[in-house]
């Protein structure tokens, strides 16, 4: 197997949040917990989520997925989601790539009440 380590941001960048998660979701990955940021004004926000998955007997592995695709850090992240990916699954980080960047999007309809027509028309 031919290894290849991404490092162009470009790259990196092209990775939604949204489709990192849903790679997760599908691989068997949990939602662990949301990371909190406590801003000047004393509020708190999420800014990050924690992930893992077992990989093996009494082996965890971790990825921390920011909470937005333009956070500083989102190259980074995404970096360091894909070289974990590569070594929980021993797969290739490009195969990887392809898989969340390549991934169908679903769009689920919104539910709408239907307005049936009530014209009857009689006909003599």
């Amino acid at each position: 197997m031919i290894r290849v380590t991404i490092k162009d941001a470009d790259a990196l960048k092209s990775i939604k949040v949204d489709q990192l998660k849903t790679y997760l979701e599908k691989s068997g990955w949990f939602k662990r917990q949301d990371i909190m940021n406590t801003l000047a004004s004393g509020e708190r926000q999420i800014v990050a989520q924690l992930w893992s998955a077992d990989v093996g007997p009494k082996v965890k592995t971790a990825i921390v997925v920011p909470i937005h695709n333009d956070f500083r850090d989102h190259v980074a992240r995404m970096s360091e989601a894909i070289q974990s990916l590569e070594q929980a699954e021993n797969r290739s980080q490009l195969e990887i790539y392809v898989d969340i960047t390549q991934a169908p999007i679903i769009v689920r309809p919104t539910k709408t009440k239907s307005k049936k027509s009530s014209k009857t028309k009689n006909k003599n």
